[in-house]
């Protein structure tokens, strides 16, 4: 790939915070929990980015994992 675009050695942490995130959301150990939390992280990005522009979509993926780390730790689908 490197003839074809440029390679720096931060080309992936934008989608490496995107699955933190999404793990953040959905929980470990659930696959469900994935596909959920991939959905909410996803859309609100996407919203968020339609409406706010590039950094309001990631201030709102900051905020959503942010309140989902304070109310409830697990994520959604948890395994216990």
């Amino acid at each position: 790939m490197a003839p074809l675009i440029r390679i720096d050695p931060y080309m992936g942490v934008d989608y490496l915070l995107s699955s933190f995130f999404v793990l953040v959301v959905g929980g470990l150990g659930s696959l469900q929990g994935v596909f959920i939390g991939s959905g909410v992280i996803g859309g609100a990005e996407t919203a968020a980015s339609t409406i706010l522009g590039g950094t309001g979509g990631y201030v709102t993926v900051l905020v959503i994992s942010i309140l989902f780390l304070w109310l409830k730790p697990g994520g959604l689908y948890a395994r216990r």
